[in-house]
């Protein structure tokens, strides 16, 4: 059975996409940092994370939240993943690269101010290696080999798969067969070049998304692990647990009936035989409760 624990705060954190800002904000927090040591110990290189779209919003804040542990370590000091594992937080920043690096010499230097600058050097044919270069020149600058995280990795492509779908682009605009042919082709490629052959410089890769099976732009990778809902890897990560839903809601809706909250949201078990909650759904649930309790009591006072 997966650790349940919730930081409790002020209040549900609606409209946030922020893990940083959330628990700045002192709002209520399902604690899955634990997903940090589980990626360090998958035994792919590469991870590929796959979620319907109503699931999709737990998978973004964890991404989240690991982006924030190379940021800012003190923000895990109360999370399990720090409980489980004090001495992955003796890392000590800063991380990435500003304007230059004495590891790089002046050409990479210059070539990596560029594509930071987005500048008219820039052209399809350098972004495709964009992030390849960076992989290469952050592991050459810092000494270790790095973590990349890509969110949402697919949605440039279902973008380009609306456009093609579109009848009524005009005659002014690219062709959308030619179109979405081109973002395959680019990202087909950028993806290739960073996942394929660049082992010495990716200590792990994680990308998010949300199509429901490996996408035909990645089938030349053949390093990636590919997990979903009927994985056991990850499996309590996906929504919020029986167990963290109590707790959450034992917080800020104590008289609600735990039972009709698993008739309504708990639509979705795991291989492992766990329940799992939308997390998205909770959290509105747990807010529009308490705006209907404060309109009740606002309309009771005008009454007397």
């Amino acid at each position: 059975m997966p650790l349940a624990s919730v930081r409790f705060g002020k209040q549900v954190p609606i409209g946030y996409s922020s893990f940083r800002v959330a628990l700045k904000d002192g709002r209520t927090f399902v604690d899955k940092s634990l997903l940090i040591l589980e990626v360090i110990d998958a035994a792919p290189k590469v991870i590929l994370i796959l979620s319907s779209p109503i699931w999709k919003f737990n998978a973004s804040v964890h991404a989240q939240g690991v982006v924030h542990l190379e940021a800012n370590l003190s923000l895990f000091e109360n999370l399990l993943v720090k409980q489980m594992d004090p001495a992955l937080f003796d890392a000590k920043g800063p991380f990435g690269i500003d304007l230059a690096s004495d590891a790089l010499d002046d050409d990479e230097n210059a070539l990596f101010r560029r594509i930071k600058s987005n500048d008219d050097y820039v052209n399809v044919a350098n972004l495709q290696f964009s992030l390849k270069w960076l992989t290469q020149f952050l592991t050459r600058h810092h000494g270790e080999p790095c973590v990349v995280l890509v969110d949402e990795y697919d949605y440039p492509l279902a973008c380009a798969q609306s456009a093609l779908l579109e009848s009524d682009l005009s005659a002014d605009h690219v062709p959308p067969g030619e179109f979405f042919r081109s973002a395959r082709g680019f990202f087909g490629g950028l993806f290739s070049a960073l996942l394929k052959g660049n082992n010495d410089n990716l200590f792990k890769a994680v990308l998010v998304g949300v199509i429901l099976s490996k996408p035909d732009f990645l089938s030349g990778l053949n390093n990636i692990g590919v997990h979903t809902l009927a994985d056991h890897e990850f499996s309590d990560k996906f929504g919020f647990t029986e167990k963290e839903v109590e707790l959450s809601l034992q917080q800020h809706q104590p008289r609600l009936d735990q039972t009709k909250v698993k008739s309504l949201y708990g639509g979705c078990q795991t291989v492992d035989g766990l329940s799992l909650y939308n997390p998205w759904s909770i959290i509105s649930e747990a807010q529009a409760r308490l705006k209907r309790a404060g309109h009740k009591f606002v309309v009771k006072r005008q009454m007397e």
